[in-house]
């Protein structure tokens, strides 16, 4: 037990103690006694936690998985700057096996190999002898007590600086590995198993059009793009130096310059886009047994589907028409079992040339989604060069990384264009609409933090800021109401994701109680009659 407590301390939190020494700098004989009892107290908490489990039959299994739950960590937090809290459980939980996959690098598994397999096959071999019962219980006691003493002991020596430290950064105790990942986990669980048996909360039960919403005239469609890890400030559009916006520049497009993300990851911003409950009330762990906005736009008579290029809709079209493109076998743009966003253009064509009620359409973007960002775009569009061909983000220069990067913003610029000429197609039969917004954002290497997860509070913005665009035919323009000399003036103002569950009941005329006209980001500029 001492062993492991000795390697799970000294091997996997490096990351811990240089936060610590950044934030108690060491300038005198006190602060390296203060490192010092950090260490032993790590070791004193880790003894306790593994007396838990010292067990015959019990306590190997427990100890190599922790040892192997920690390179895996300690690899990911050192070589992406990723948190491990709870938040990045759910997202690995909810991510598909593609996905995963794209993770796993040759020195991934060397790292696992080294620091996580090796030292458990050690352990495995490690003859244990295991004493008679009574004495096995005493033995422990006198371990707990050591353990409780040397805690004891920092705590009367350093009680104020730990209390300080913790107290004003609380997000330390996340780097502590693999307590980090155990508590997560067990977060994790704790949030979903109380909820097998929740009551679904029905929203909205209002929900109807209003009085003449089709005015007579051509259906309404709407399409929604829900974009995948796009940072507005590589949207050429937001001023970025690079031309990653031609398609978006040239059209009539609307563009919103300041919006925020619910989340950092897309199992929160997702279902938190479509709740209405907003980034402040957003609980992931009650909204699978809420209504959302999509369900409110289908209960009032819009049809309503969602087309997904993704690792599906965590929860949010559960109740309407759901098409997965993600594993289509089109030639065209689907290669070794995934496919680039155009993939959805053809299922959306079928979905407008059959339109004759108002519709909703989602379509889910692959997007930038990294570390692969090279595999989301046809290499056509690998404009910028040279890019970073491999997911070990870390091993490629940031020009490299930045230029990949760039290339699939480039892509969903293009995507952005098709959906708009697949709109524009149909609307002399149809009043054809389109709103983009992404999930969430994406570091790319600024001060060492790679792809996106971090919680929300230490987030930075390349992570937080997304961007958001719409285009609206003058049909729509017209059953909408909508001043068009107003408009320009509300993309100057600051949005969020919040934003999106009035503004779409706004945009299909749904008249429900849960609507609120000053979250409607087109209602100042919607006249009355």
């Amino acid at each position: 037990m001492l062993l492991v407590t000795v390697y799970l301390v000294s091997a996997f939190n490096g990351l811990f103690f240089d936060k610590i020494i950044e934030l108690r700098p060491l300038n005198g004989l006190r602060d390296w006694f203060f490192l010092v009892s950090v260490f032993g107290f790590l070791a004193a908490v880790f003894t306790i936690f593994l007396s838990l489990f010292a067990f015959r039959w019990v306590f190997k299994p427990i100890a190599i998985l922790l040892i192997l739950v920690a390179a895996v960590a300690y690899y990911f937090m050192t070589h992406y700057g990723v948190v491990i809290e709870k938040t990045m459980i759910q997202n690995v939980m909810e991510t598909d096996a593609r996905e995963g996959l794209e993770l796993i690098s040759p020195h991934f598994v060397l790292y696992l190999g080294l620091a996580g397999i090796l030292p458990a096959l050690v352990l495995a071999r490690l003859p244990i002898t295991h004493r008679p019962f009574m004495a096995d219980i005493l033995g422990k006691l006198v371990g707990l007590i050591a353990a409780l003493g040397v805690i004891g002991l920092i705590a009367a020596n350093f009680y104020q600086d730990y209390a300080s430290l913790f107290r004003n950064h609380r997000y330390v105790r996340d780097l502590i590995v693999p307590l980090n990942a155990v508590y997560s986990t067990q977060s994790y669980i704790k949030h979903l198993l109380p909820e097998r048996n929740h009551a679904h909360v029905t929203l909205g039960v209002d929900a109807t059009r209003r009085p003449g919403s089709s005015m007579g005239s051509k259906p309404r469609v709407l399409v929604v793009i829900v974009g995948e890890t796009a940072r507005a400030d590589h949207f050429g559009l937001n001023g970025y130096s690079r031309p990653t916006n031609p398609v978006l520049e040239k059209g009539d497009f609307l563009n919103f310059s300041q919006v925020t993300s619910c989340g950092t990851t897309t199992a929160v911003s997702v279902p938190c886009m479509f709740s209405g409950q907003g980034h402040d009330d957003f609980a992931a762990n009650e909204f699978l047994y809420r209504d959302n906005l999509l369900d409110i736009v289908q209960r009032s008579g819009v049809s309503v589907s969602w087309l997904d290029n993704n690792s599906g809709c965590k929860g949010v079209c559960d109740r309407v028409e759901q098409i997965g493109l993600e594993s289509a076998d089109d030639p065209r743009y689907c290669q070794d079992g995934e496919c680039v966003d155009e993939v959805l253009i053809d299922p959306l064509k079928a979905k407008l040339a059959t339109a004759t009620t108002d519709m909703v359409i989602v379509l889910h973007q692959k997007g930038s989604h990294g570390p692969a960002y090279f595999r989301r775009v046809p290499a056509a569009f690998e404009s910028f060069k040279p890019i970073c061909r491999t997911v070990e983000l870390q091993n490629c220069t940031r020009d490299e990384v930045v230029n990949a990067y760039d290339n699939s913003i480039l892509y969903t610029d293009f995507f952005l264009g098709r959906v708009q000429e697949a709109l524009q197609a149909e609307q002399d039969r149809l009043a054809v609409a389109m709103l983009y917004l992404s999930d969430h954002g994406e570091s790319l290497g600024e001060n060492n933090l790679y792809l996106h997860g971090l919680p929300y509070s230490l987030a930075p913005e390349a992570q937080t800021h997304v961007p958001m665009v719409a285009w609206l035919s003058e049909g729509f323009d017209h059953i909408n109401r909508l001043n068009n000399q107003c408009l320009p003036g509300q993309t100057r103002e600051a949005w969020s994701h919040d934003n999106l569950f009035s503004t779409v009941l706004g945009l299909m005329d749904v008249a429900t109680e849960v609507y609120h006209p000053d979250q409607d980001v087109f209602s100042a500029c919607r006249s009355s009659a």
